[in-house]
């Protein structure tokens, strides 16, 4: 058998083999039926290597006996994607928490299976005009998993929105028959 990849979570891949050995200049076609080659790799199997097993099965050949050769199957991680979730604000006022979500992952796997957290910044701060944009920049940080890798991250963006000012009427008194003070706010 050949060796093969696959990536965590994929399904098994078919095997393929060679056939190596002929004298006369002979070839493959003089070979009839095929090996049985099997692994005890599944899906889920993490990230590492697995046995890929081989035996005569049907093969024959008049003028060959057969001997067989195993070789490995290889799982590689599975890709994930770090995207920043997207946070408003008003002016003035402290950035919220910058969050993120993991995409990718296989069923039935939770974010549980990755530790550590991912590194995000943003140049946002509270004098950040309203309209302007602040791009919320993700890195691996302290990401890891056995079985994922964190190949892309996808930024997010913070908007700053108009605060609210109060316009409050002072309180104010009048005499009975007298005119109407005039007003005045804070």
């Amino acid at each position: 058998a050949n060796p093969a990849n696959k990536v965590f979570g994929a399904p098994i891949p078919s095997f393929d083999y060679t056939i190596s050995g002929f004298v006369n200049g002979e070839n493959p076609s003089v070979v009839s039926g095929t090996p049985v080659i099997t692994t005890d790799a599944i899906t889920r199997s993490p990230v590492g290597t697995n046995a890929i097993n081989v035996a005569k099965g049907s093969l024959v050949a008049s003028n060959y006996d057969f001997s067989t050769e195993n070789n490995i199957l290889t799982t590689t991680p599975a890709p994930l994607t770090v995207r920043v979730d997207n946070k408003s604000r008003l002016y003035g006022v402290a950035n919220p928490q910058l969050t993120y979500n993991l995409e990718g992952l296989i069923s039935p796997d939770t974010s549980a299976v990755v530790s550590g957290t991912p590194d995000i910044t943003t140049t946002a701060n509270p004098t950040s005009v309203v309209g302007s944009s602040n791009p919320i920049h993700a890195t691996r940080g302290t990401l890891a998993s056995g079985n994922y890798d964190f190949n892309t991250f996808i930024d997010g963006n913070l908007d700053v929105t108009k605060a609210m000012l109060l316009a409050r009427a002072n309180p104010a008194n009048k005499v009975f028959g007298a005119p109407i003070p005039s007003f005045d706010y804070t």
